[in-house]
């Protein structure tokens, strides 16, 4: 299970395959385990180019805004979906999965000596 330390977006079919186990089996012995598995729901897209300029326009229109309102006029703004670029964008839901481990294993896991 030390490939789910490396790598937090591993799939269970590469330790499956490794360990000669279904993934089934694999699913087990990680819930076993109290890791989970977890998706991003609100993963960036990128944003078509007309979406930008409107977003840029309307930065550009707030701007003088809050310069001249300061606080009190960012409290009066309203957003439905925020949208934010990152350095990551996973094209697929997949892409964004990662694993968590309840933190008292975790904690044993990582103070146990690397064996070679």
């Amino acid at each position: 299970m030390k490939s789910f330390q490396k790598d937090r977006r591993i799939t269970t079919r590469k330790p499956a395959t490794v360990l000669s186990v279904s993934k089934g089996n694999v699913n087990n012995i990680t819930g076993a385990l109290g890791h989970s598995q977890v998706c991003t729901r609100w993963v960036p897209r990128s944003l078509a180019d007309c979406h930008e300029t409107v977003r840029k326009d309307a930065c550009s229109d707030f701007l003088p805004c809050y310069e001249a309102g300061g606080e009190s006029f960012s409290s009066q703004i309203v957003t439905e979906n925020e949208t934010r670029n990152h350095h990551y964008q996973p094209q697929t839901k997949r892409q964004s999965t990662e694993w968590h481990y309840p933190t008292l294993i975790l904690r044993r896991i990582l103070s146990l000596p690397l064996q070679q």
